[in-house]
């Protein structure tokens, strides 16, 4: 029961971040073929921009912070108090996806995704 239980969050948890790839793609793939103006008017100031001999890259960054609730484990200690509680702090975690766009002749031609927050 354990091990089926198991496999079902894996599976929806699989799901769930490659929903967010799809998705992050989508809106990425909607760029190719749009002039510098277009990009940076329609997704905003980019984060850095780079060139490269007759190649331009901008890169916009996402980043997420998520705290992840603790919980409560019961340990087999026992006391005239009863069954003691271990609670761990909460966990920090920061989701980083980065969105890097390449332009040849002013047009974006191709984007690259890059991060632990892409999916």
């Amino acid at each position: 029961m354990r091990a089926a239980t198991a496999l079902l969050l894996t599976l929806l948890l699989t799901a769930c971040a490659s929903d967010v790839l799809q998705q992050r793609e989508a809106e990425a793939a909607q760029f190719i073929g749009q002039s510098e103006e277009e990009l940076v008017r329609l997704a905003g100031v980019p984060t850095r921009a780079t060139d490269v001999g007759a190649r331009r890259f901008l890169a916009y960054e996402d980043r997420q912070t998520r705290y992840l609730r603790p919980i409560p484990s019961f340990t087999r200690r026992w006391s005239r108090f009863g069954t003691s509680i271990e609670v761990r702090p909460e966990e920090m975690v920061i989701e980083v996806c980065e969105t890097t766009f390449e332009l040849a002749a002013g047009k974006v031609v191709a984007y690259r995704l890059h991060g632990n927050g892409c999916g």
